[in-house]
């Protein structure tokens, strides 16, 4: 049921950009961006849930919260990115768009290289 609230939420923001974009293709930017944002906030209660789970497990399991850290900003990085790619070329700007898609990558390299580390440190002691 709430994927058809998504759809129809999705359907109604492509439907009004696409009435405004000829006379005003600002506020068809506008529509798109705050579609994007509304979805979110409906996935809200999902989102808050996996991340309840994530944590739970990563205690039972022993894993280190440091690491935990890095995975979920690893995962919103990516997400905010996609966000960010998807406006941008709903804006016509591809450019711009292939300039956050690099831009992501970058953070997102950057972001794991404690976990990196970690690992060639832990690869290291048994060679």
């Amino acid at each position: 049921m709430e994927m058809l609230r998504i759809c129809v939420t999705a359907i109604t923001g492509a439907v009004l950009s696409l009435s405004i974009k000829k006379e005003n293709p600002q506020f068809a930017l506008l529509i798109g961006l705050g579609t994007g944002i509304v979805i979110f906030f409906q996935l809200f209660d999902y989102i808050s849930y996996i991340y309840r789970t994530i944590c739970q497990l990563s205690k039972t399991s022993g894993i280190d919260d440091k690491y935990l850290s890095i995975v979920f900003k690893i995962i919103a990085i990516a997400y905010i990115t996609q966000f960010g790619c998807d406006i941008c070329r709903d804006a016509g700007e591809n450019a711009a768009a292939s300039k956050v898609d690099m831009a992501g990558r970058v953070i997102i390299a950057f972001t794991c290289m404690p976990v990196v580390m970690a690992v060639i440190q832990e690869v290291g002691k048994f060679i």
